[in-house]
């Protein structure tokens, strides 16, 4: 990059600005600048993959083309992408936890275009597997949501640092400059640049108009996230080699490895000769349990005979539970080998596994999508937060039970405090926000009969206690009909 800061505008601040992996030159805000290509964050030289397998170059379509044929990551990746595309949002006040609907929800009613949200959802969730990067743009123009490609699209970060350090910074190596903007304390993501070819011109996007989710951060980067599926090379390689192993073994017949021990007569560059020759011949993965031909005095020994020899099955089911282990998916979900057999089918461990992958995964998953989604669509100013609609995702209807059994007990202290003498309105805000201390200064003053003083056993209208205002059983046996004062009140009543 010729160079990496933004020059002073007429009457504008100084503003440093990098634009890390654009294939060629673009213009923001009348200021041209010049890129130096690659796929942000997924350079050949810093991913596994390209290190285990010669044939991946690091970029995203060389890491989907060697993820995608294994089934149990693109199971995982499915499984994901299916309950996330059951999403609803809708908006919670962070105080009061009430849910309510909004008008800037309608972009993800009706996303426009040929596409619904679930469908992009699904993207997102594919974009986010294999890149570690969803970036949502919502196209206010047209009206629509679209989800990205990520390795389209790079960053353009701003910092108001003095000039002097923007020239410090530019004569630094090119790693050293970047870092010297990636970790600036007054750092910031000011727009994103979106280039599908290089034979066409890089479009500017505002960063307002972008979403940019990351669930996983990346260990180099503040602005970056990282790939689950990059994680998994070592499986994904091996469960790879096993196939092909296993291939191998039934294209050939099924014939064993084997053991030599060659002519004791043979000298050393006999020797060597032979083993050279049986390497080409025999040696390596492709050419697994070929048959062969040996002469005069070797003797071959048979190591195994038998597929099950090898435990194929033990060591891909120990792949399978690794790649479940790292997508946050259980096995039992998954419908692995492992997940499959033996007690993992009861249903107390299936339900188990998936209170896990609700609880440990999803939840959280969900709420960092949501919170990332926020930014084009804020909602009210008041307090707020992007939410979603738990009783739409079937994955947890399970779990209505569990929050029905939390209500009912929320209503029994509700009800406890009321007739404790506090305020309804006052209680209900206690229970549902857990904040006992909002409570004080909101008691009636008023107390149940149990609580009422010695000397008075009853209330007025008001529910005050009635000092002395009680009356005993003497009193009870004095008004009665029956007794003598009644009787004289009678009597002179008549004369």
């Amino acid at each position: 990059m010729r160079n990496p800061f933004k020059a002073q505008a007429p009457d504008d601040e100084a503003r440093g600005v990098a634009l890390w992996d654009s294939g060629s030159g673009f213009s923001f805000n009348g200021v041209q600048y010049a890129g130096s290509g690659g796929m942000l964050g997924l350079s050949p030289s810093q991913n596994a993959l390209a290190a285990s397998r010669p044939t991946v170059s690091g970029d995203l379509a060389s890491i989907v083309n060697a993820a995608q044929p294994n089934s149990v990551v693109t199971a995982a990746v499915f499984t994901r992408a299916l309950v996330l595309s059951q999403l609803w949002f809708e908006y919670e006040n962070w105080q009061t936890g009430a849910r309510f609907r909004h008008r800037d929800l309608s972009i993800f009613e009706e996303p426009g275009g040929f596409t619904t949200m679930p469908r992009l959802l699904v993207d997102m969730e594919v974009s986010q597997s294999y890149a570690g990067n969803t970036y949502v743009w919502k196209d206010s123009k047209r009206g629509r949501l679209r989800v990205l490609r990520p390795d389209y699209v790079s960053i353009v970060l701003g910092s108001d640092a003095p000039p002097e350090r923007l020239e410090d910074a530019e004569r630094a190596p090119a790693g050293d400059r970047r870092e010297a903007l990636d970790y600036a304390l007054d750092a910031e993501v000011v727009a994103y640049v979106y280039q599908p070819s290089p034979l066409v011109a890089p479009q500017v996007i505002p960063a307002s108009e972008v979403a940019h989710w990351v669930s996983e951060g990346h260990a180099l980067s503040p602005w970056l996230g990282s790939s689950w599926i990059t994680s998994c090379v070592r499986e994904i390689v091996a469960e790879e080699q096993a196939d092909v192993y296993a291939d191998k073994f039934f294209q050939q017949g099924a014939t064993p490895r084997l053991v030599y021990k060659m002519d004791p007569r043979l000298n050393k560059d006999q020797a060597a000769a032979f083993k050279q020759l049986n390497e080409e011949q025999s040696a390596g993965l492709y050419n697994s349990h070929r048959t062969l031909y040996v002469g005069g005095a070797t003797d071959v020994q048979v190591v195994g005979s038998k597929l099950g020899d090898l435990a194929l099955e033990r060591f891909r089911a120990m792949l399978e539970n690794r790649l479940a282990s790292r997508s946050r998916v259980p096995p039992q979900i998954l419908q692995t080998a492992a997940g499959n057999s033996g007690s993992s089918l009861n249903s107390g461990n299936y339900d188990s596994a998936r209170k896990q992958f609700a609880d440990l995964f999803f939840e959280p998953y969900a709420d960092g999508l949501a919170a990332a989604l926020q930014k084009i669509a804020p909602g009210p100013k008041r307090a707020s937060r992007l939410s979603w609609d738990r009783r739409r995702v079937l994955l947890l209807q399970q779990d209505l039970l569990d929050g029905a059994e939390v209500l009912a007990k929320n209503m029994s202290a509700i009800r406890t405090g009321i007739d404790t003498g506090f305020e309804p309105d006052a209680m209900v805000t206690a229970v549902t926000t857990a904040n006992l201390g909002s409570l004080v200064g909101k008691h009636s003053g008023k107390f149940s009969v149990q609580l009422l003083p010695e000397d008075a056993n009853s209330v007025d209208a008001n529910g005050d206690p009635v000092k002395g205002g009680g009356v005993n059983k003497k009193e009870e046996d004095d008004s009665s009909p029956d007794s003598g004062d009644v009787d004289s009140e009678t009597e002179m009543g008549d004369e």
